[in-house]
């Protein structure tokens, strides 16, 4: 299809088997977590539609509605007649609390549903979610099973042997059709993410900015800086591509060109990372095996390395993200709803946004989300920096006539 098109423009020759094909009205449907890794020329013949992904909230709904009750029916047999005459058998018709035939069987709690989510799951979608369901079912399934068995022989021990002997006959232990969220590290294994995510501590020079992963999924990713013994130079890894490498640079200029008015330097002839002493300075992102790119880590950057010259923190409950630009302007980037949604999951309280991406909270993050969150919209990047380590936290050499910070909280 990347051919060039020759008259007429919709019949493709199929190299294969040798014969012209008529695709005028063929539609090609394609799916795709990330756009950065498909070819240019199949990107420009693309109509691109983006779907993003499920909230937590609404997960738990799908997952309660649908999910559960049908690998209920397809493990335990609901509907078939099998589980109704093993309910009878057993004394579990008495236990209906509403939820139907299904769920008087498994009942997995609401903290222990949202366990399997977030610690089990990381997706955009629900197929590894409606996997891991599935496994904790089978789990309940295979334990109903082995209690039928023991019921079994009991009953045959018990009329076979003479009624004296019945009371050394031993307690078969009940089926308890309840999921607690401290079952699901025997029945599911160690948490594939154990959430490092609410475990950060306050240091300099580390900031959190706001990702989506490959996944589709959004979350927080520190940015490290150390200063050590060098030449002045900045060292990036991370796995890192060009456009994020180009973003360290970028933050590196504009605080340089702002050391003097920040009161890091006593001229602005010095360099920061040359007087006192010449220092060089490493700028980390973990998860080093996971690529990375884009221009969203610019404001996150330029906060990291103005908080390493400076000594001042920033609270381990404000995440940000932002492209910064050399004048220091602060454009929108993509992924808000993710972004944001990673950032409720990781307890930040606080989130610093571009100015131009105030629509894309409004429209697309949930109401409950923005009651519990306070957002930050920023023009330029000296209102970021004010909004990250607070008002006054800062000493600027010009004073504050600059923008005021404009906060609104939705």
């Amino acid at each position: 299809m990347l051919n060039p098109p020759s008259p007429p423009p919709h019949i493709k020759q199929d190299h294969y088997i040798n014969v012209p094909i008529d695709l005028s009205q063929v539609l090609f449907i394609c799916t795709a977590n990330s756009l950065e890794t498909i070819s240019a020329p199949l990107l420009d013949r693309c109509e691109i539609i983006q779907l993003s992904g499920y909230t937590y909230d609404e997960k738990m709904h799908i997952a309660r509605r649908f999910l559960v009750p049908k690998q209920v029916g397809a493990n335990f047999g609901v509907g078939r007649g099998r589980l109704s005459k093993d309910n009878a058998r057993s004394g579990l018709n008495g236990r209906k609390e509403g939820g139907g035939e299904g769920e008087e069987m498994v009942k997995i709690t609401e903290p222990a549903l949202l366990c399997i989510a977030t610690r089990y799951t990381r997706e955009a979608g629900v197929r590894s979610l409606e996997r891991a369901i599935g496994a904790v079912v089978r789990y309940k399934a295979v334990e109903w099973a082995e209690y039928l068995d023991a019921q079994q022989l009991q009953q045959a021990s018990s009329s076979s042997s003479s009624s004296s002997s019945s009371a050394l006959t031993p307690t078969i232990k009940a089926y308890d059709p309840v999921v607690e969220e401290h079952h699901l590290e025997k029945i599911l294994g160690i948490a594939r993410w154990d959430g490092e995510e609410r475990e950060r501590e306050e240091r300099r020079g580390v900031v959190y900015g706001l990702v989506v992963m490959g996944q589709g999924e959004g979350g927080i990713l520190p940015v490290e800086t150390t200063a050590l013994p060098g030449t002045g130079r900045l060292k990036l890894t991370g796995s890192l591509g060009e456009v994020i490498k180009e973003s360290g640079e970028l933050a590196l200029s504009w605080v340089k060109t702002h050391a003097y008015d920040l009161c890091i330097t006593n001229s602005r002839s010095e360099d920061p990372l040359k007087v006192p002493e010449p220092i060089d300075i490493h700028l980390h992102l973990p998860a080093g095996a996971q690529r990375k790119d884009g221009p969203s880590a610019g404001v996150a950057m330029t906060c990291a390395l103005v908080s390493l010259l400076t000594g001042a923190l920033i609270p381990t409950t404000t995440a940000l993200t932002g492209e910064i630009t050399l004048r220091g302007r602060v454009t929108p980037v993509g992924g808000i709803k993710e972004k944001v949604l990673g950032a409720h999951r990781a307890h930040i309280t606080k989130v610093i946004l571009p100015w131009a991406n105030r629509k894309d909270v409004e429209h697309d993050v949930a109401l409950e989300i923005r009651r519990e969150m306070q957002f930050v919209f920023v023009r330029t990047v000296r209102e970021a920096l004010e909004a990250a380590f607070g008002e006054g936290v800062l000493v600027w050499r010009r004073g504050r006539e600059a923008v005021s910070l404009l906060e609104s909280r939705l």
